[in-house]
């Protein structure tokens, strides 16, 4: 069975241009395009609750560019009393991840190399009305790329403010072993004792990464968890951390298919990693697809401790 997740796609000393496929809000290409360069959204789904989108600028020969000065325009073709709903010069800031890669060599030794993974975050108040979007992007002279994107009312994931799935995953409390719930090479045994569920029922807030380590096809699942657990450090008094592992870890590790874990099913993930911030009421306060940076994260939590 084909693996039923979107990929990223990370490798060398740049994103491969497969990331191109990767993505379900993508301006169809066209000969003819004005622009030498090209904006791609890097997440599966922009929804109306959506606050943050990430992108990235390439040129036609696939090379990432990334712009001294750059504002983005984000303009709906919905309209109210004023004419369309227009944000108007939103300048982006730059999140990067240091992705390690295993190099074997003829003689079966490995090396690891670290390269960054690197893209444009867009943050912006939620979006509100679902339908055509367009982004616009200049630099303090001229317009240099352009992209359009469906918003839709609801994406396959949890939105902001809503209630988030009651799920009872699998836990070391529940009679699991490590081995069976995950496949990072040193576990903190501490991600894997409380189900989402107990947490909720506990009012207790939590951070939740649906990561898998050892069979990552996005190539950013390590350094995402590292980012993950490098806050569990200084938060974990106050908020639950737990790993999920995004695929059945049977089916996987005995039969080779890639098939999507029962918890990942109930949460509607379509890619890898994602990283979800719930409040103490079990409300979602916030959700990463792919890349963060430990910042983001950290400031998320102080809202829902505040």
């Amino acid at each position: 069975m084909e693996s039923p997740f979107i990929y990223y796609a990370a490798s060398g000393m740049v994103v491969l241009i497969s990331i191109l496929f990767l993505l379900s809000y993508i301006l169809d290409f066209d000969n003819n395009d004005p622009f030498e360069l090209t904006a791609i959204v890097t997440s599966t789904e922009i929804d109306i609750t959506t606050q943050r989108i990430p992108f990235i600028l390439v040129r036609n020969n696939g090379q990432k560019i990334y712009p001294l000065e750059l504002l983005v325009d984000v303009v709906s073709n919905q309209k109210d009393r004023n004419g369309n709903i227009k944000l108007s010069e939103i300048e982006p800031r730059r999140v990067s991840l240091p992705v390690p890669q295993k190099h074997i060599h003829q003689d079966e030794s490995v090396h690891i190399h670290e390269n960054t993974l690197e893209v444009f975050i867009l943050d912006l108040p939620p979006l509100e009305f679902s339908g055509e979007w367009e982004m616009s992007f200049h630099d303090s002279a001229n317009q240099i790329a352009v992209l359009k994107l469906e918003v839709v009312e609801r994406g396959s994931t949890p939105r902001i403010g809503e209630p988030v799935p009651r799920t009872s995953n699998p836990t070391t409390n529940s009679g699991y072993s490590i081995f069976d719930l995950t496949t990072q090479e040193e576990p903190n045994e501490l991600l894997y004792k409380s189900s989402i569920l107990d947490t909720l029922e506990r009012k207790r807030p939590a951070v939740i990464s649906f990561s898998t380590p050892g069979y990552c096809k996005s190539a950013v699942c390590v350094p995402v968890l590292n980012t993950f657990e490098a806050v569990f450090r200084d938060y974990s008094e106050y908020i639950e951390f737990i790993h999920i592992e995004p695929y059945d870890l049977d089916e996987l590790r005995y039969n080779g298919q890639f098939e999507i874990s029962e918890p990942a099913s109930e949460w509607g993930l379509q890619s890898e990693p994602w990283t979800f911030v719930v409040d103490d009421e079990g409300l979602l306060a916030a959700k990463f697809e792919g890349i963060f940076d430990i910042q983001e994260l950290i400031e998320e939590l102080e809202d829902i401790l505040a």
